[in-house]
């Protein structure tokens, strides 16, 4: 629970930083031009909504907050997760579960790929794969056997291998199905 806690904070604090690097005023204009979102205001507060679903509204402190209204998941939370547990299996299953470490593998790929195609700020791969890597290096473990026994890689991962390696490409296949920016919210 503890590390559910973290990860969620740290997730937000990352999702803010990284809408945080457009000006409020220079996003705000990006959006208008774009033909495919539509911006209202209420109480002097803009909401822009995304044909695709996304949805990005201004808070009263100047911030933006964006949500993943498509129902089929927010695309940064489920790459924050996946990156997570792909690191963790790589460290907790050393020569077994290879067909479950290439399938978590190939899904954050195709989960990167999507948020470097689909994001409204540049971003490469390379930086997402360091971000996951400091997100993953900040969870203290006291020692390996900790994190292979307390960590989400054992509660998360069942050992049919198969039936969760079907069910993860299926997901993620539903997950990427519309193009859209790749928010952290609706996270869990």
């Amino acid at each position: 629970m503890r590390f559910y806690l973290f990860l969620c904070l740290l997730s937000l604090v990352i999702v803010a930083r990284t809408n945080s690097s457009m000006a409020e005023d220079d996003l705000w204009a990006s959006l208008a031009a774009r033909p495919d979102v539509e911006i209202t205001t209420h109480e002097g507060l803009r909401t822009a909504r995304f044909a695709s679903g996304v949805r990005a509204m201004e808070a009263k402190d100047g911030g933006v907050a964006w949500v993943d209204d498509t129902g089929l998941g927010a695309v940064q939370c489920a790459w924050r997760m996946y990156s997570h547990i792909r690191l963790q299996s790589e460290q907790c299953y050393d020569d077994s579960r290879v067909n479950l470490k290439a399938a978590l593998k190939d899904a954050v790929d195709r989960i990167e790929v999507f948020i470097v195609e689909n994001s409204l700020t540049p971003v490469t791969k390379l930086d997402l794969e360091a971000a996951a890597f400091e997100a993953f290096n900040k969870v203290k473990y006291r020692s390996k056997d900790e994190m292979c026994s307390d960590g989400f890689a054992p509660h998360l991962l069942p050992n049919q291998d198969d039936e969760f390696i079907l069910n993860l490409t299926q997901g993620v296949d539903e997950l990427l199905s519309v193009p859209r920016p790749p928010v952290m919210n609706p996270c869990l």
